[in-house]
């Protein structure tokens, strides 16, 4: 089920509401500072490089070594090689901070969260299981199977996306007209729930053997039957401030050379509420 628009606003928060988890690996993208401090939320940053976690501490992030030997890995992903196992930290962001949140939040490291971002994350949540927006370029998750297949980064798992679809239509029955979602921004009310879709989602990519996020992950929304709020933002074409997230310039480039380069991309949030109560 999703829900788009919520009425009832957030504007304080207990002790431990949200752990803010974002992750990279061999220094991929640069360190984005927080936003500004708000008491209830923490942000965790993750890396298996020193000089990115040094970087993280400046900005603001509590920097979390990426060592499995100390990780307690959920049992589903035990025997997973090495290079998927950062994998992990995106599907369940709750394995890693000591101690236990209400929330948590999952950023691609390409993503600035922007100051007071959080209230109108938790308002839209309201009492649903996950909070996501739209994908913004393509509609739905059939869309984006039969696009990856063209993308070089995914030209190995071409067999591997083609069984997706066809198991989606005839097995799974997802619907023709369906939402995607992007995977870069994904607040999850921590619940059983979450352990059961975060698991699922595991398998999907296991089952199909693609590393596609979106495929799988649109996957397992519809195996774990997860009762979804979506975001009701537009994407401006550029440069626009956003009241929530900003992304860095995201480049699809298919085989056949087509070039959907966004550039400065931000998220503006279209719907204003007034603040009358907290969490």
């Amino acid at each position: 089920m999703v829900r788009r628009y919520r009425e009832s606003i957030v504007t304080t928060m207990k002790k431990n509401c949200i752990a803010v988890v974002s992750a990279n690996m061999g220094g991929y993208d640069t360190v984005k500072p927080v936003p500004r401090y708000e008491p209830g939320i923490d942000y965790f940053y993750i890396s298996d490089r020193d000089d990115v976690l040094t970087e993280a501490a400046l900005q603001g992030w509590m920097p979390l070594k990426c060592d499995w030997s100390t990780i307690e890995v959920p049992a589903w992903a035990e025997h997973a090689p090495d290079r998927y196992r950062a994998k992990v930290i995106k599907l369940a962001p709750w394995a890693f901070p000591q101690e236990k949140y209400r929330h948590y939040l999952w950023i691609d490291s390409s993503i600035t969260l922007l100051d007071g971002w959080w209230q109108s994350a938790l308002n839209h949540l309201g009492s649903h299981d996950i909070l996501l927006h739209s994908h913004r370029n393509r509609n739905s998750v059939y869309e984006e199977a039969a696009f990856s297949m063209r993308m070089p980064k995914y030209e190995e798992e071409q067999n591997s996306l083609a069984s997706a679809l066809e198991q989606m239509a005839t097995v799974l029955t997802i619907p023709l007209i369906s939402e995607l979602y992007e995977t870069g921004f994904i607040l999850r009310r921590h619940t059983a729930r979450q352990d059961d879709l975060a698991r699922i989602w595991w398998q999907a990519q296991e089952t199909y053997r693609t590393t596609q996020d979106q495929v799988t992950f649109c996957i397992a929304l519809w195996e774990a039957q997860m009762d979804v709020a979506v975001f009701p933002f537009t994407l401006p074409n550029v440069g626009r401030q956003s009241q929530i997230l900003a992304l860095d310039n995201h480049k699809e480039m298919a085989r056949n050379g087509t070039d959907s380069n966004k550039n400065n991309i931000t998220l503006r949030e279209e719907h204003n509420h007034t603040s009358k109560e907290g969490l």
